[in-house]
């Protein structure tokens, strides 16, 4: 599957990933039509794909760049987006939709038999690479509100604060959204990570 880069022209970036969608199964709402949100009012997009779409794609990266354009956001803002996004994909993808967990011990070569196993997940004919992963994005004059949400087994989620622990090199990305967003939550058994940003 070729990868889709960001351009520099969000218009452009927009159109390539519309259009990458249409070839891979996924799709595009906008106007968003509300079905999807939690939110009730508001401007919106819904996007769906498979995990092995989606893992191949800079998704984080395009629809940053879409909000950054369509909201009129400072470049600051739309890389907070992106990473955000990016480690709310990655747990809906990898830990959720793929059913891998990161390893315990973070030794270089634990980390390079985690990337395989990834990889042979993605490769491989099975249910995980099938399962959607769908990212909503919701908007009004105040605030964004951007919710992945995954189709795999989940989990309770944990109620403690998060932290950020300075030993771990992986399994830091609820801590990293939690402080790049105004807020989050994490429902419907884990599947469902929703990260609130303001305008």
């Amino acid at each position: 599957m070729p990868r889709l880069r960001a351009a520099a022209d969000p218009l452009e970036t927009a159109r390539r990933l519309a259009g990458c969608l249409r070839e891979h199964g996924g799709c595009v709402e906008t106007p968003y039509d509300g079905r999807r949100a939690a939110a009730e009012d508001g401007d919106g997009l819904y996007l769906e794909l498979s995990t092995r779409t989606a893992y191949g794609l800079e998704l984080a990266r395009l629809l940053a760049a879409e909000l950054g354009h369509r909201l009129a956001l400072p470049e600051d803002r739309v890389a907070d987006i992106e990473l955000a996004v990016h480690e709310g994909l990655i747990n809906g993808l990898v830990h959720g939709n793929l059913g891998i967990s990161a390893p315990s011990p973070r030794s270089p070569e634990q980390f390079s038999a985690y990337c395989r196993r990834v990889e042979r997940a993605l490769s491989a004919d099975g249910e995980g690479g099938r399962r959607r992963i769908a990212v909503a994005a919701r908007w009004d004059a105040e605030a964004l509100e951007v919710a992945v949400r995954d189709q795999g087994a989940g989990y309770e989620p944990d109620r403690r604060p998060i932290h950020m622990d300075d030993s771990r090199t992986l399994g830091q990305g609820l801590t990293l959204i939690a402080a790049l967003t105004r807020g989050m939550t994490v429902s419907g058994h884990g599947r469902t990570l929703t990260m609130r940003f303001s305008r």
